[in-house]
């Protein structure tokens, strides 16, 4: 699957006030990511990230890879629970697409490391023909509100955060992944 999704950092105050005006005060669902990477920083290198996401839901396996639109080219796997404590307590890797892909670009899964948490309050919603995602998180001793926009087209969706931005007065604040940020002291 292709992800086109567009990011910019919020201050507290900002992040309550979206949550206010959309009316999702109190609907955050937590979710905590995992992520993994070899002693060597090869998913890092490549500009790819992995991780395990649990939600009340359920737990996903995801492998990021660069993709030449811009985007991701995300590869997603549901695990069971048990499956998701066996890779993130090192004690093996699951089969499927995952564990194909690293293997077919020479990264033993099974060298893999946890390198970060990252704990984030999430609100999606449908907006204006993509999802709209405030986000809180919690890292390292550190915390951070972010807002993302997932689209189908990268220019459509371009067009569509610049004008919530813009309607919101929202100062462009780009940050990084959250990945960089959980794997960062």
């Amino acid at each position: 699957m292709l992800e086109i999704e567009f990011k910019n950092m919020l201050s507290e105050a900002e992040y309550h006030f979206l949550m206010a005006h959309f009316g999702k005060v109190g609907q955050a669902l937590p979710q905590t990511n995992v992520y993994f990477d070899t002693a060597g920083n090869d998913l890092k290198k490549n500009r790819m990230s992995l991780r395990i996401r649990k939600t009340v839901s359920g737990f996903e396996l995801t492998l990021k890879q660069p993709h030449e639109s811009g985007g991701k080219l995300e590869t997603n796997q549901d695990l069971s629970e048990v499956d998701a404590e066996k890779i993130e307590n090192l004690l093996g890797f699951v089969e499927g697409p995952v564990k194909a892909i690293l293997n077919g670009i020479g990264i033993n899964p099974d060298q893999l490391n946890v390198v970060g948490y990252l704990v984030t309050d999430r609100v999606e919603f449908p907006y204006e023909g993509g999802t709209l995602f405030l986000d809180h998180s919690k890292y390292n001793g550190k915390e951070d509100f972010e807002l993302e926009f997932e689209a189908e087209s990268y220019k459509e969706g371009l067009l569509t955060f610049q004008s919530v931005l813009a309607k919101f007065q929202i100062p462009v604040r780009h940050g990084v992944s959250k990945i960089k940020r959980a794997t960062t002291p």
